[in-house]
Order: C-alpha cells, then sequence, then structure tokens
C-alpha cells in the first residue's frame, strides 16, 4: 500500500514496512568448579554465543523467512540474509529485542564485518508487558497463553540446542519449527497489547487518527492536566488507547468548551 505525498503528488511515498522476528543463539560454554557458580571469569569461557538460527515475517503477510547456520553458506550467508532483511525495516517488534535479540545481532554483524544496518524503530511488547501489567512471568509463552492467543512449540530442551549445534538434522528443523512459531505469535501478542504501548505505530497517516490502530473513531473524553497546562484528552474506539490533543487551553477556553 502506498500513500501519495501531498506537497508533491507526482511521488509515491511507501507505507512503512514492519518486521516481526526472532532469533536463537547457543549458550556459553565455559569451563566451572561448580554446579552453582557464582560468576565465570572470561578466561575461563571457552566459546562464546553465537546466533544459530533466525526466523521473520513481514506485519501483515503469512510467510516466515528463516536462516540457519547450518542452510548453504554457513553463518556468513545467514547474517547477511539476516542484515539485508533488517536493512529494509522501518518499523521492528521483538520479544525482549532492545535487550537481546537486537544486540546480539549487532555484535554478531561488527563480528562479520558488516556495517549497521539502517536506523529502525524498535517495538519491544514485553516492555510494555512488564511496565503496565503484573503477568507471573513476562516470557511470551506465558504472555501468549494469558492473553488466549496460541502458545510455543514444546521441544526438548535443552537437547535441541546440543543437537542442532552439533549436526543433529532433526533437532535442526526442530529448533527452526519452535523459533517460527515463536515469531507467529509476535502478531497476536502484539495486537493485544498495542493500546498499552505509548508510542506513534506504523499504522496511521490520517491527522488527528489513532497513532496506535490508526482509527479516526476518536472521542472526547475529559481533560488531561499536567504542569504546563491542560490538553484535551480522546479515547481510540477502535482499540481502546487513550490520546492527547496538542493544543493547550486557556481556562476560558475551557469555559466555553463546557457550554
Amino acid at each position: 500500500m502506498a500513500i501519495i505525498d501531498d506537497e508533491n503528488p507526482s511521488e509515491i511515498i511507501e507505507e512503512p514496512k514492519v518486521l516481526l522476528w526472532d532469533l536463537e543463539a547457543s549458550p556459553l560454554l565455559t569451563y566451572t568448579w561448580s554446579l552453582w557458580p557464582k560468576s565465570i571469569p572470561t578466561n575461563m569461557v571457552v566459546d562464546t554465543q553465537r546466533v544459530l538460527c533466525w526466523g521473520a515475517q513481514w506485519y501483515g503477510q503469512r510467510k516466515v523467512m528463516t536462516g540457519a547456520e547450518w542452510d548453504e553458506g554457513g553463518s556468513e550467508v545467514m547474517l547477511q540474509r539476516l542484515h539485508d532483511t533488517l536493512n529494509e525495516a522501518d518499523f521492528v517488534i521483538s520479544w525482549n529485542g532492545e535487550r537481546y535479540d537486537t544486540k546480539m545481532a549487532n555484535r554478531m554483524f561488527l563480528r562479520a564485518g558488516l556495517t549497521p544496518v539502517a536506523p529502525y524503530k524498535q517495538i519491544d511488547p514485553m516492555v510494555t508487558a512488564r511496565q503496565k501489567c503484573k503477568f507471573a512471568s513476562n516470557k511470551l509463552d506465558h504472555v501468549a497463553q494469558e492473553l488466549g492467543v496460541g502458545q510455543k512449540i514444546k521441544h526438548s530442551g535443552f537437547d535441541m540446542w546440543f543437537g542442532a549445534m552439533n549436526g543433529d538434522e532433526k533437532e535442526q528443523r526442530a529448533m527452526v519449527r519452535y523459533m517460527r512459531q515463536d515469531v507467529k505469535l509476535l502478531t497476536p501478542v502484539y495486537e493485544k497489547l498495542k493500546p498499552w504501548i505509548k508510542m506513534s505505530h506504523p499504522v496511521s497517516h490520517v491527522i488527528g487518527s489513532c497513532h496506535n490502530c490508526g482509527s479516526t473513531d476518536l472521542q472526547r473524553r475529559g481533560f488531561s492536566k499536567t504542569l504546563t497546562g491542560v490538553y484535551q484528552r480522546y479515547a481510540c474506539l477502535g482499540c481502546g488507547a487513550w490520546h492527547r490533543g496538542t493544543k493547550r487551553f486557556q481556562v476560558t477556553e475551557l469555559r466555553s468548551h463546557h457550554s
């Protein structure tokens, strides 16, 4: 879908591209003197984490793209494909992506000699789940089940990671299926949490529309009072999100507004 630039009607501006994605990484390989180490010195680390595979889906599409280090071309091709995919995105949605997936991918890109990807806006529904709600667990599987939108695929636990890293094709296929389901869960979980996420979402190009879902069905509901002034408050009848107007009212304007 595209929109017309009012200032230059001859140019077509593409809608923002939104990518939902996830990755699976290897564990650290270390020496340790205890089954309950408080910390492990870096000189006891044999091998650091690496990306084993990744999955991504363009918002609104069914296809889930995947890449793995055991695919043809190995880790180098896998990372280049992930780099190229992220390079196309205007927004990215990932669970705990701000703290983990994005940083892990950036580290791997840096090690591989790849440049930073084009800037994009991150949406991390886990941040909202943790800040706005008191779930028993902020893990994707638990939140998805609490919201009634699905669950993760069961797997063999660490045996899946161990097998996938060591060439077990059955466990490699299992890991890709597991990761693919994680990506598929992101859309319905995001949709449920979207009214609670305080940011402009990649859905609206109409002035006066809901920043979360794009609906123009907004209803005035009271006023928002801040240290700098009083503003009209709106409720979206589409998704339930709340918004504040940009115009600051004077006391006389408020009186006429109520009359």
